[in-house]
């Protein structure tokens, strides 16, 4: 009896692993070899485009694993290319760390985060417009691809980059940028003052810009301490002022042309820096003011 429950134990043994191994097998690649996101130029209209063409290059990215953050640079043939526009509109960024700025360097330098993960393909990061100035091969290349999971520990994984190339000659096609007149100015959806959580002398400035049709082409910051305005500078978010500014203007151009303003406040700010200061100016004015009416009397 006992031999019979041994021998028993035995078969049941090897078929488990039997059936082990052959799962093993089938789905090992599937489990275990994850593909890597990759970043890379989406497809032009030609391979061949005549001097003065304008051309749209699509950044994109193809990721099997949740991603929200994303850094790379793309560099370029300077000697038949110049940069037209760098555009965000669309793309899976929220929040643009750095950011191609005019005048244009070479490689252009991307990096910036997504509120909401990103899983898939053809995800839009950056549309560069181009226009070529001069015959030749041309080569746009991804650079330092660098991609963080969603997971809340900001794990960095490698990035495959892809490389785009074609010519331009003289008298082929000249091509050029389809798309409507834009007229609309960027949004502005988030602006705001908040405390620096590091440093207790300094805040910060945070806002969020979208435009849908031609894109954010530059962001500009003015603030004010007392009761003059500091000069535009341009900036990115998020911007580092003094705690004791109490008002911040912000400025977006698009790719268009089009701007938006908008103003927000840091009440306590006032009413701690700038209001006393009102109210030793009010009351000394009032005693001068007073000096005087009596001075007349007299």
């Amino acid at each position: 009896m006992k031999h019979e429950t041994w021998s028993t134990i035995r078969r049941t043994t090897v078929l488990l692993v039997f059936l082990l191994a052959s799962f093993y097998l089938l789905f090992a690649n599937s489990i275990f070899a994850t593909e890597a996101p990759r970043f890379y130029f989406d497809n032009l209209p030609s391979k061949v485009f005549g001097v003065g063409s304008e051309i749209s290059v699509r950044i994109l990215t193809d990721s099997p694993i949740p991603l929200n953050v994303y850094s790379f640079s793309l560099a370029y043939s300077s000697e038949q290319l110049v940069v037209e526009s760098v555009s965000e509109a669309k793309t899976i960024l929220d929040i643009r760390k750095d950011w191609p700025q005019p005048l244009f360097s070479n490689p252009l330098k991307f990096s910036g985060a997504s509120f909401e993960s990103f899983l898939g393909t053809q995800g839009l990061m950056a549309t560069v417009t181009f226009k070529t100035v001069r015959p030749g091969r041309i080569h746009l290349e991804i650079l330092d691809p660098l991609a963080y999971l969603a997971d809340g520990k900001g794990t960095e994984i490698s990035v495959e980059a892809g490389l785009l190339e074609f010519e331009v000659r003289e008298g082929a096609v000249v091509y050029g940028v389809q798309g409507g007149d834009d007229k609309v100015p960027p949004t502005v959806q988030e602006f705001s003052l908040v405390p620096d959580p590091i440093y207790n002398d300094e805040k910060l400035v945070t806002f969020l810009v979208r435009d849908d049709g031609s894109g954010v082409r530059e962001t500009f910051i003015k603030t004010r301490q007392w009761f003059w305005w500091d000069e535009w500078q341009r900036a990115t978010n998020p911007v580092v002022i003094k705690k004791g500014v109490w008002t911040a203007s912000l400025r977006a151009i698009d790719n268009s042309g089009n701007v938006s303003e908008q103003i927000v406040y840091d009440w306590m700010a006032f009413m701690t820096r700038v209001l006393p200061l009102l109210f030793v100016v009010s009351i000394m004015l009032l005693l001068v003011m007073n000096k005087l009416f009596f001075r007349k009397r007299l």
